[in-house]
């Protein structure tokens, strides 16, 4: 298992495997798949057990990549939001030029209009998060540009959970489709076990 991670999925289409067991072979395969999952290395000459826990162990690999890409993305999210903010905090706390001279009128160059450019969240932050890339890219592009700075970062700290929540792809939506429905503002239930049927 990953480092850190202490949880697993189990399904519940496995029953079927260890009720099709004697109950002193389903212990066995249970005890290996906890060996397993914590990184034990277990070793068996058993035919039986190392044939069933083939699937489960696929299962297991299949379940922890998809673990770690939600890791990064949500890594992708957590430094973009950090950036953000850090360059927001350097404008706000950058020193106002003054003068002594009442007559003198001083420009600090930094105008609201550069600021929001400067603070917004780049269209490809969002779309290399999305994991479902179809549609067109072009239309996409445009309806990111015209959304506020807010919900731009709102998008990239909760798209990682939405993509998550989604239990299968294709009910995904297109990206364009996500930002014209504006779903970022869905409700993302807490997180819960998730159990296959």
């Amino acid at each position: 298992m990953a480092e850190g991670k202490k949880s697993f999925i189990a399904y519940v289409d496995w029953k079927d495997t260890f009720n099709s067991l004697p109950d002193e072979k389903a212990g066995q395969l249970i005890k290996f798949l906890f060996a397993y999952v914590n990184d034990e290395g277990p070793q068996t000459d058993d035919v039986l057990i190392n044939a069933v826990f083939a699937n489960i162990r696929q299962t297991l690999k299949r379940d922890l990549r998809k673990y770690e890409q939600i890791r990064e993305k949500r890594s992708i999210a957590g430094k973009a939001s950090a950036d953000k903010r850090q360059h927001m905090l350097t404008h706000v706390n950058k020193p106002q030029q003054t003068s002594t001279n009442s007559t003198v009128s001083v420009n600090d160059n930094d105008s609201d209009n550069d600021i929001k450019k400067d603070i917004n969240i780049s269209f490809d932050v969002f779309w290399n998060l999305y994991d479902k890339k179809v549609g067109n890219k072009a239309k996409c592009q445009k309806k990111w540009n015209s959304l506020k700075d807010a919900e731009r970062e709102k998008i990239i700290l909760t798209l990682p959970k939405f993509i998550e929540g989604i239990r299968e792809k294709q009910y995904q939506p297109y990206p364009e489709k996500y930002l014209s429905n504006k779903r970022w503002e869905d409700e993302i239930p807490a997180k819960t076990i998730f159990l296959a049927r």
